[in-house]
């Protein structure tokens, strides 16, 4: 169904002899960069400036301060294996140098010229390791890759690519590389899926080592984060999940296309995403004894392709109906479960519950004749089981004590009651207020009522 629709179309092998531009390197049109060495014995205007004017108070608590303490962290960094090994590269010679970096360079044009791709990606390499961090060392990985590409080392070449990507990742060579790796991984897909994940590969250079299909799904994964915006990225998530979805991965082939779904609303493969979501949603649902998040995910889309992607794909209308009504059983199995389930422990509340929802959301299905004879046989249940062990619980009962005044004249709630307060005269500033008049004290059998 997948392949008479089109959805998921096997791809060509990439051209091994594809005519390729002769590269023209770019140091030959930038300037020489300047030698740091010859550089740090230059002096510059600022120190002719500072000679002039003599040493300043910042100087003076420069020279004055004292050494800052290293740590075991510090002699760690400076002995990693980088470091040492750059250390050892200049001890014998081998250490950064442009103008060797360029001879290099030029060597390998010459070579790569005369179809002698070994022999370039050689001396490239050595070209990049001789001046890195420079524009000739991204240039040089770049040409490496394209040399090994030529020779059909497909592995090599991804890993080249990924190396050049991970240090340069703004590179100007990003739309080669972009369409190399799409088109090793199409090759990948299309010739390696009937290979074991297992199977180690000693023989063949096209290929990866082993587990072709996860070599296949990181090229499909790093076109999409190096480069999320580019003509290629949909194509990369859309392959990315159809290689999940043949491999019976519907977890995560579900998760891609949702990627797909969302990520690039403008993409052609729209309906296709949400058809294929669709299927791989149903395929993760496990039953009604597990979560229903793909089961309602299903639902959504069916309705989405039925309403928006209907005119795209009219052979499906059919399919999509059946679904829908797949769909609809399911979620009245679910229910039913769930009532039988609480019938069976004597919480017959909770199972009316879902017999009812079976009765409303799914009159025509199968469970609804059960559901309505069980909703018959426990009309009369309470809704909640007998307590068996009400008289343990009793025991570990505490029945509160009541709160006792210990204070006389005490507040209800054992606090002191409030002292009266002090009435505010007109008396000058600086004298003492005055305190309420004292009620007069009544004899017992005075007809006034007393005061409490």
């Amino acid at each position: 169904m997948l392949v008479a629709c089109g959805c998921i179309t096997p791809a060509a092998a990439p051209p091994a002899d594809e005519p390729l531009t002769p590269y023209s390197p770019l140091h030959a049109q930038r300037g020489t960069i300047t030698n740091p060495a010859a550089a740090a014995d230059a002096p510059s205007v600022g120190a002719h400036l500072a000679a002039s004017r003599g040493p300043s108070a910042e100087d003076d608590a420069l020279l004055t301060s004292p050494k800052e303490k290293r740590t075991f962290g510090d002699w760690l960094s400076d002995h990693s294996p980088s470091k040492m090994t750059a250390k050892f590269k200049d001890m014998i010679g081998l250490g950064p140098d442009e103008q060797v970096a360029k001879d290099l360079y030029t060597q390998a044009d010459v070579k790569f010229r005369q179809k002698e791709y070994a022999e370039a990606a050689k001396l490239y390499k050595k070209a990049g390791n001789r001046w890195p961090d420079s524009m000739l060392e991204e240039d040089a990985m770049f040409m490496r890759a394209e040399s090994y590409f030529q020779i059909d080392k497909y592995p090599r070449t991804s890993d080249t690519y990924t190396v050049l990507m991970k240090k340069y990742n703004n590179s100007r060579h990003l739309d080669m590389v972009v369409k190399r790796r799409f088109a090793i991984a199409r090759y990948w897909d299309s010739i390696g899926k009937d290979r074991a994940a297992m199977h180690f590969n000693f023989t063949d250079k096209t290929f990866p080592f082993w587990d072709v299909t996860g070599n296949t799904v990181a090229v499909y994964e790093s076109i999409r984060m190096d480069d999320p915006t580019g003509p290629l990225a949909d194509d990369a998530t859309m392959a990315t999940a159809n290689a999940m979805f043949l491999k019976g991965r519907f977890e995560d082939a579900g998760y891609h296309y949702d990627l797909m779904r969302t990520e690039f609303p403008q993409s052609e493969f729209q309906a296709q995403a949400h058809l294929l979501c669709m299927e791989s949603k149903l395929q993760s649902y496990q039953g009604p004894q597990y979560d229903d998040k793909p089961l309602r995910d299903a639902a959504k889309l069916a309705k989405t392709i039925r309403t928006q992607y209907a005119h795209q794909m009219p052979e499906e209308r059919e399919h999509i109906a059946q679904v829908e009504k797949a769909i609809d059983a399911q979620q009245a199995e679910r229910d039913w479960a769930l009532g039988e389930f609480y019938d069976k422990t004597f919480h017959y509340g909770a199972a009316k519950y879902y017999y009812n929802a079976v009765l409303e959301k799914h009159p025509e299905s199968r469970f609804a004749e059960l559901a309505k004879t069980r909703m018959v046989a426990i009309k009369d249940k309470p809704p909640e089981p007998a307590n068996e062990i009400e008289w343990v619980a009793r025991q570990f009962r505490r029945t509160p004590k009541p709160k006792t005044d210990a204070t006389p004249g005490a507040a209800p709630d054992g606090k002191p009651a409030d002292q009266p307060a002090l009435v505010q005269s007109n008396a000058p500033p600086g004298s003492q207020p005055q305190a309420p008049p004292a009620v007069a004290q009544q004899p017992p059998n005075s007809s006034q009522p007393q005061v409490q």
